[in-house]
């Protein structure tokens, strides 16, 4: 909303000389598969929408991509999902997506693991589709980087108890737990393991710290967070990007903050970058119908195209912004949490 807000009081999109505002229309899902699906058919068939954005679900974006792409014309731009079939199977034709793939994350703190020595790794994550891809990722790269996997566990997301998945993996001795996704349950994963003694037994954490700082460590604790590493995508990491005084998301956790009266958090930021992406596009495009054209248009867009437009940094591909999958490749960062 603080995106549309936005570029509607400055008069709203210019296509061909004329001003559009733009009308967000909105459901929730509830974070169940059922009502995406219904949801996608109200969007599609009472609302005669052309674009959806949104998307924060991996299991429930998967749930309606197949609807959505048999109806045609339709475009999708995803902002926080991040399991590889939804770009894999209708990335470019049907979806763009900004944020980065949830296997491709995994590997990468694989890799930063096994680089520092941490080769008996542990891994925790969330059973769907994205904490599934994300896990694989880890394991795939501690394998291939070197590492040993001694212990592999889940959970659900809304648990309250790790203590069984904790318990086995102290009882494997790992050098480091890499922990995934959702932010609440990472934080009290981190919670639980500084009281069932892993932290200090010498068992390091690596995991994705989604929220805002104030929120990661409120939930945590500020001691089980010390000395910590945690992941970030650079256009989500509010840590890296505000503790480095990033002018553009200094200046959108500002705005956040008055509009809300609450701190920002991942979703927050994937949102707000899809939107000016959105409003960017038609303008270059020239269009608000043509979807044929909106898709030239955003495999032509390059990452100085969006340069100052959005919070996140891109490494390009090609040139371009987006691969022949309508993906970006935004960049990763990792960091040790200290007072």
């Amino acid at each position: 909303m603080l995106a549309v807000d936005e570029i509607n009081a400055e008069g709203g999109i210019t296509i061909g000389g004329e001003k559009y505002l733009i009308d967000l229309i909105t459901y929730d899902t509830r974070s169940i598969p059922e009502e995406g699906v219904s949801a996608a058919h109200k969007l599609v068939e009472v609302d005669k929408v052309k674009i959806i954005t949104g998307c924060a679900s991996s299991s429930i974006t998967l749930a309606w991509l197949p609807y959505v792409k048999d109806q045609g014309d339709i475009i999708v731009f995803c902002a926080g999902a991040g399991a590889p079939k939804i770009t894999d199977e209708y990335g470019g034709d049907v979806v763009f997506r900004l944020r980065a793939v949830a296997y491709l994350q995994g590997r990468a703190c694989a890799h930063y693991a096994v680089e520092q020595g941490w080769t008996r790794i542990a891994v925790l994550n969330s059973r769907d589709d994205y904490g599934e891809e994300n896990a694989r990722g880890m394991v795939e790269g501690a394998e291939e980087y070197g590492g040993q996997v001694v212990a592999q566990e889940w959970y659900t997301i809304g648990d309250l108890d790790y203590s069984s998945q904790l318990t086995k993996i102290k009882n494997a001795n790992p050098d480091v737990v890499l922990v995934g996704h959702n932010p609440i349950d990472v934080a009290l994963i981190l919670k639980q393991m500084a009281e069932l003694g892993l932290k200090a037994a010498g068992i390091k954490y690596l995991c994705s710290a989604s929220g805002s700082a104030e929120f990661f460590i409120e939930n945590a604790g500020a001691e089980n967070c010390e000395g910590g590493w945690v992941y970030q995508l650079e256009s989500s990491g509010l840590f890296y990007l505000l503790s480095h005084e990033d002018p553009y998301a200094t200046e959108f956790a500002e705005k956040f903050r008055k509009k809300f009266g609450a701190e920002p958090m991942e979703g927050c930021v994937y949102g707000y970058d899809m939107m000016k992406l959105i409003a960017l596009t038609l303008e270059k495009a020239g269009t608000i119908t043509d979807i044929g054209k909106i898709k030239n248009t955003l495999f032509e867009l390059t990452p100085e195209d969006v340069e100052g437009r959005l919070i996140a940094k891109y490494n390009p591909v090609d040139g371009k912004l987006f691969d022949s999958h309508g993906q970006a490749r935004i960049i990763m960062v990792i960091q040790q949490m200290q007072n």
